[in-house]
This record gives structure tokens, C-alpha cells and sequence, in this order.
């Protein structure tokens, strides 16, 4: 009986996302933003409500206006032992399902050996590279992230989290900038996009694929992600091993794991998968 009051009074709520203590409102007809968030003010554990407004014409990102409660949007999020610091008004992001999840990233973290070099591409605002560092004995992990507002932040968590002595993160497009002046690395974790913008054609996954092999040592892995659908993930991985195949340009390989991630779908029949990818 009470598991059915709870979930009742849950289903009671207007409809709402959390971001840390922000609840953010989706818009719905018929409904009032200010009563909304009275409503939603009055659970312990939300400080503030904001509304969900899609990007502007001629933008790429989505953002948040101000509705009731604190108007401070400085969110703080925390992940094993490990804060991050977050301003709504300048980003919005749900960091427990970013770059692959949760799950994933402690995934990742458990699979880096001692002594390793480890490159992440696409690291946004330094979820991956900071839980690496304080949780592995790697000899390095250094982000690349294009976005100059997500790698400032990625500084600031780096420091705060006093990691910053095998940690770093580098302003760059990892399509464009200089890999291989970074030198060679054990293990890359890939989280590229698999669009070039919000409306422009595909990527190759051997593109993707390509960015990490060519600086990583033999015997090193790359973890590297794909969409498919359920039909194609209980089949061979045919497409991901010719794309791979392309990216090694006669470099040997073999396939070490492949799952999904996460485990539930991102749309209706669509699924992110991951694979680990050892060079041989």
C-alpha cells in the first residue's frame, strides 16, 4: 500500500527532470509554470525549478530559464568520491548519463592498469578524466574537449577535486587538433559525436575509430561507441569490425568486449553500444 502511495503521489507531480537539486520543467498544455513549480518546491529535495527552452534558431545547445525557488543554478554533482561543479544558466547536462553513463564510466575506471596513459576525447566537462585519476593508478589521463565553456569547467573540476597532478584537460577539436602531440597513450576513450551538428550527415565510425588508433601503443585499447539497433547487436559486429579494419590500416586488432550503453534503449529500437578494441 505504500510503495502504491508513493508511486500515486510520483505520477501526481508535473512532469520534470532532476539536474542534481534543479528540477526542470518540460513544457506541458494546460499547465502553469509558477503553480507547477510551488508544487515541485515543496519536495525536500529540490532547491530551485527552471523551464526547459530547445536551442534558438542558428544554435546547437538547449538552456534553462529561471522559474521559482534559489536563483543561484550552480549545481554541484557527485560520482564516487568525486564533485563536480556545474552552472545551469551557462549548460545544462544530466552528468549521471553523460559519456556513457555512470555504469560505464566505473566500467572504464576498473579496466585502466597501473602505469597507463589514458586519452579521452570529447571530454565535456571532465567526468571521465577526473574519476580516472582518483580512482586508478594511471601514469596520466588528459581530456580534449572543443567547447571552451566545458573544458573551463573541466579545469575548475580538475582543481577542485585536487587532481590536478595526473589529470589535465586541452582546448581542441579532436577531428583537428594535434593528437599525436600529446604523445602515445595505453587506452583512449572515444565519446565523439556521431553527427558533425545537429543536422548534418553521419560520421564514419572508422572516422571516429581512426582519431584514437593512431596514437595508440600496440597492445593498447580503444573504447569506442556506435548506435545500432537490437537486430544489429545480436549479430556480428560485421560494420564495426570493417570500420575498424579501415582505421588500422593493416594494424592487427581483435574485439574484447561489447555491450550496451547503457542497457535500456535511447529510442525506439536504437541502442548506444560500446566496444573495447585491443591493438595486436
Amino acid at each position: 500500500a505504500r510503495a502504491a502511495e508513493k508511486e500515486a503521489r510520483r505520477r501526481s507531480l508535473p512532469k520534470h527532470k532532476m539536474m542534481a537539486d534543479v528540477a526542470v520543467l518540460r513544457p506541458e498544455e494546460g499547465h502553469v509554470e509558477e503553480a507547477d513549480a510551488a508544487q515541485l518546491l515543496e519536495l525536500p529535495h529540490v532547491r530551485s525549478v527552471v523551464a526547459y527552452e530547445p536551442a534558438a534558431a542558428g544554435s546547437e545547445r538547449n538552456g534553462v530559464r529561471y522559474v521559482a525557488g534559489d536563483p543561484n543554478l550552480e549545481i554541484t554533482y557527485r560520482e564516487r568520491g568525486v564533485s563536480f561543479k556545474l552552472d545551469l544558466t551557462k549548460r545544462i547536462s544530466r552528468l549521471n548519463r553523460s559519456q556513457g553513463g555512470v555504469d560505464e564510466r566505473k566500467r572504464i575506471c576498473d579496466l585502466v592498469q597501473p602505469g597507463e596513459r589514458v586519452l579521452v576525447l570529447a571530454s565535456g566537462m571532465g567526468l571521465t578524466p577526473c574519476l580516472v585519476a582518483r580512482h586508478t593508478k594511471c601514469a596520466e589521463v588528459v581530456g580534449v574537449e572543443k567547447d571552451p565553456m566545458a573544458h573551463d569547467f573541466a579545469q575548475a573540476n580538475i582543481q577542485a577535486n585536487r587532481l590536478g597532478d595526473r589529470a589535465r584537460s586541452v582546448l581542441g577539436d579532436p577531428y583537428t587538433f594535434d593528437l599525436k602531440s600529446l604523445g602515445s597513450f595505453d587506452r583512449v576513450c572515444a565519446f565523439l559525436p556521431f553527427r558533425r551538428d545537429r543536422d548534418g550527415e553521419v560520421i564514419p565510425l572508422s572516422e571516429n575509430m581512426a582519431l584514437g588508433v593512431q596514437v595508440l601503443n600496440p597492445g593498447g585499447t580503444l573504447t569506442c561507441y556506435n548506435h545500432e539497433t537490437q537486430e544489429e547487436f545480436t549479430s556480428e559486429p560485421e560494420e564495426a569490425n570493417r570500420s575498424m579494419a579501415v582505421a588500422c590500416d593493416g594494424r592487427g586488432f581483435e574485439l574484447t568486449w561489447r555491450g550496451k550503453v547503457p542497457r535500456r534503449s535511447i529510442g525506439w529500437n536504437w541502442y548506444r553500444v560500446g566496444m573495447d578494441y585491443r591493438l595486436l
